[in-house]
């Protein structure tokens, strides 16, 4: 399977004025780019989220949606002693 690619909408280039808009690149290093204009270029912002916004970015390849994907909600819990706490399987606690 080809690797997760990344493409900026053009307009969203002035936020991010080192990138060109169109072109594809993996995912990956579009995020080492995006951080790197987050940390040293201008304008200076962050977004709350992804470092790839799915409103400034478009995606192709790769499997996003894989069931071996890992996140945050399927990750462990520790409690406060930092013994890992099991999740029950449907729970919708985080």
């Amino acid at each position: 399977m080809s690797p997760r690619e990344a493409s900026l909408k053009a307009e969203y280039r002035d936020w991010y004025p080192t990138i060109e808009p169109g072109v594809w690149c993996p995912a990956a290093l579009m995020v080492t780019r995006v951080r790197k204009q987050q940390r040293e270029g201008e304008p200076r912002w962050s977004l709350s989220c992804r470092v790839l916004a799915d409103a400034h970015f478009d995606f192709r390849g790769g499997d996003s949606h894989s069931a071996e994907h890992r996140t945050r909600r399927t990750d462990p819990r520790k409690s406060s002693g930092g013994s890992i706490l099991e999740r029950p399987p449907d729970s919708d606690v985080p």
